[in-house]
């Protein structure tokens, strides 16, 4: 199938081949997946990037990437991609030693593949595929991100619900682009500037007023981390 990109598509693409830190903000059913793909198969091609991995949730990353490339015309022979998805524990060396140059793995893989790199960390370019996925700081596959995150040249995440169950949850997926250069370095910190508590274990935050205007307009801007956002297909 050709590609014929939509305007809101052709500004995405270019954002992303722009921006080496980037978050992609677009409602589910916008063509994120065959854009990130097209911008991933330019970097390839143009030698700015060696290897790939995605990251992506378990039946996403068993079966929609592979078909995405599958599907696009201008994807074949460009984006050479394997999943690793659903392989049993005792396989998983084999993602170690294969060297396809778009590696597509579940999330809960992560951690394990971290440790077993040991530090010689191969993936220029990381792809979060619905990165409210790592909305959590304390999660070991965040953890294990941010323990690769100096490796990492190129960043680019995903989602159609940045924050699905409230602001706070923009925290840490964002901390992972820019490391804590919009938002703060810690997350108290940015409670402590944007939200007030709503219950005495602090585990519930709402925002002062004012502060949706603020965040929003503290993630855009100029500089190597940047975010584009999408609600519409007139875009």
């Amino acid at each position: 199938m050709r590609f014929h990109p939509r305007p809101y598509q052709e500004k995405a693409l270019e954002h992303l081949l722009e921006t080496p830190y980037a978050a992609l903000y677009a409602d589910m059913g916008l063509g994120k997946t065959v854009v990130v793909a097209t911008a991933l198969a330019e970097l390839l091609d143009t030698l700015q990037a060696q290897r790939v991995l995605v990251l992506a949730p378990k039946r996403v990353a068993m079966s929609v990437w592979v078909q995405e490339v599958d599907k696009w015309d201008h994807l074949h022979g460009r984006l050479p991609i394997r999943s690793f998805a659903g392989l049993p524990a005792k396989h998983r060396a084999e993602i170690l030693e294969d060297d396809t140059a778009v590696h597509v793995l579940n999330y809960d893989v992560l951690p394990w593949l971290v440790r077993s790199l040991d530090g010689a960390w191969p993936y220029d370019v990381v792809v979060l595929d619905e990165s409210s996925k790592v909305k959590n700081r304390g999660s070991l596959r965040w953890r294990a991100l941010k323990h690769v995150r100096p490796a990492i040249k190129r960043m680019i995440q995903m989602t159609g619900t940045p924050a699905a169950n409230g602001l706070t949850d923009l925290w840490a997926p964002t901390y992972l682009l820019d490391q804590g250069k919009r938002l703060g370095r810690t997350l108290k910190s940015y409670q402590d500037r944007w939200f007030v508590p709503i219950d005495r274990e602090g585990r519930q935050w709402a925002p002062v007023e004012g502060a949706v205007d603020k965040i929003t307009e503290a993630l855009p801007g100029p500089g190597p981390t940047t975010w584009w956002c999408s609600t519409s297909r007139r875009r």
